[in-house]
Order: C-alpha cells, then sequence, then structure tokens
C-alpha cells in the first residue's frame, strides 16, 4: 500500500512540475519577446532617423555644390557671350545674341538640372538600399540575441528547480528512514488497527520526491 502511494505521490509531483515549468516558460518567453520587440523597434526607428537626415544632409550638399558650380560656369559663358556679341555686332545684334545665349543657358540649365535630379535619385535609391540591408541584418542580430537570451533564462530557471528538487528528494529521503522505524514498530503490535489514513501535509510533499533522483531532467 505504502509503495503504490509512494508511485501516485510521485506521478502527481512530476504533473504539478511539469505544469509549473511550461507556464513559467511561457510567461518568460512572451515577457522577453515583448521587451526585445519594443526595444529593437525603437532602435530601428532611431537607426533610420539617423540614416535619412544623413542622407538629406548629403543631399543638400550636393546641391548647393552643383548650383554653384552651374552658376559660375553660367555667369562665365554669358560674359564671354556678351563679349563676342559687343566686339562684332551693333546693338540690335548684341541684344539678339544675349537672347540666343540666355535661350542656350536655360537649355542647358534644364537639361543639367535633369542630371542632376537623375544623379541623385541613384545615390537616393543606393542609400536605400544599403538602410534595407543594415536594418535586415540588425533585424537577425536581434532575433538570435533574444533566442538566446531566452535559451539562457530557461536553463537557469530550469537549474533552481532541480536545486529545490533535489532539496526535497533530500528531505524525502531522511524522512522516509524515520519513517521506516515507524512502519516496523507498527507491524511487531500484529492485529492493532493502522492510525491515520493520510500522512501530514509536510510527510506527504517529501514523499512525492523519494527515490526520484535523475528521474526528471530540464
Amino acid at each position: 500500500m505504502v509503495k503504490k502511494l509512494d508511485v501516485k505521490y510521485k506521478n502527481q509531483m512530476k504533473e504539478q512540475l511539469e505544469q509549473l515549468r511550461n507556464k513559467m516558460e511561457g510567461k518568460l518567453r512572451s515577457e522577453v519577446q515583448l521587451e526585445m520587440q519594443e526595444r529593437m523597434e525603437s532602435q530601428l526607428r532611431e537607426r533610420m532617423r539617423e540614416q535619412e537626415e544623413l542622407v538629406e544632409d548629403k543631399v543638400q550638399q550636393r546641391l548647393g555644390e552643383e548650383r554653384t558650380q552651374y552658376q559660375e560656369e553660367l555667369n562665365q559663358k554669358f560674359r564671354q557671350e556678351v563679349d563676342n556679341a559687343v566686339s562684332a555686332e551693333m546693338e540690335a545684334v548684341l541684344d539678339v545674341a544675349v537672347d540666343e545665349a540666355v535661350q542656350r543657358e536655360r537649355q542647358k540649365a534644364r537639361e543639367e538640372m535633369i542630371r542632376v535630379r537623375q544623379g541623385i535619385q541613384k545615390v537616393l535609391e543606393r542609400e536605400r538600399k544599403l538602410m534595407r540591408e543594415q536594418v535586415r541584418r540588425a533585424t537577425g542580430q536581434v532575433r538570435e540575441w533574444v533566442v538566446k537570451k531566452q535559451q539562457d533564462q530557461l536553463l537557469q530557471q530550469a537549474g533552481q528547480l532541480q536545486e529545490e528538487a533535489q532539496k526535497l528528494q533530500g528531505l524525502a529521503r531522511s524522512r522516509a528512514g524515520g519513517r521506516g522505524g515507524r512502519d516496523g514498530a507498527t507491524s511487531s503490535g500484529a492485529g492493532l488497527p493502522r492510525r491515520g489514513g493520510r500522512p501530514t501535509s509536510r510527510e506527504e510533499y517529501a514523499d512525492r520526491y523519494e527515490d526520484t533522483d535523475g528521474e526528471d531532467e530540464y
């Protein structure tokens, strides 16, 4: 009868430990995933904002340089056209030459601006591709870190549960030795009814862990 009770209590305790471990694993996993997701999203938003500011600064700087260079070239060509017209033709011819020069420079300006815009678009596209690649790599690294962190926490929790189980096993063995002496004394009094149909709560808790060393692995 005692052996049957021992087996029953051991099975019940194993089920309770398994339920406790599953509950704690689910809770820890949810908390860690939520915290890491929020942290990762905040870092990614900050990184993207910095990259966008950097790209915007580069674009504005490039536009300023191109605008200054173009203005200098335009002024130089315009002065050259005016000087040539003044030296070769009369005032009317000069007006015509100036108008033609202005039209040509405007056309060149439009073509130059188109070229600059195309160049800027290419630069922006490269920067966007680079940012997407960096975000993808960062996401993969964060995901690996989260998995490793969860594994470490679960291993630590399992170690604590194992240590507690071993302590209870030691207590169960010591109480089992004392109970064995009491059982011997009881068996020597034949015909006497057994007192108590159930051990105390402390004895019951210890009996559930009796002789379970090495059976539970976490």
